[in-house]
């Protein structure tokens, strides 16, 4: 995974509230060895949601107006979260680290929109995953 910073260094209480840090920021690529099955179509729904979300989400980050950044922000949930739906309900069977970036940007984004309780859940599913690997 590629962060902005350092995956080692936290910020202290006294760092600044800068909340481009800590998030997956590359986009997911389809494999080299895409096998056609039943399952292949909601992998691939899965994958441009999630880059879709992405893009939503860096240009909510990159933009100077509240209202603007806001309405980016709220569409990648939105898209972040419809390809959590179809990672969960349609079990498509991802491995730990699309999993992974998948809820650590869902915590990232509604943790910028000011979503603390949102986030907090989303940052749980991710240490518990981490525990996991």
């Amino acid at each position: 995974t590629e962060t902005r910073n350092d995956p080692g260094s936290f910020p202290s209480e006294d760092a600044p509230s800068d909340t481009s840090r800590y998030f997956v920021q590359s986009p997911l690529q389809l494999s080299t060895e895409l096998v056609l099955n039943p399952q292949t179509g909601e992998v691939l729904s899965y994958i441009a949601l999630y880059n879709l979300a992405l893009a939503w989400h860096l240009w909510g980050l990159n933009t100077d107006d509240q209202e603007t950044r806001d309405f980016y922000l709220r569409k990648a949930v939105s898209l972040y979260r419809y390809a959590y739906s179809i990672m969960a309900e349609r079990r498509v069977d991802v491995n730990a680290r699309l999993y992974m970036s998948l809820i650590c940007n869902l915590g990232h984004v509604h943790f910028s929109l000011g979503n603390t309780e949102e986030a907090d859940e989303f940052f749980q599913l991710l240490l518990e995953a981490i525990l996991c690997v």
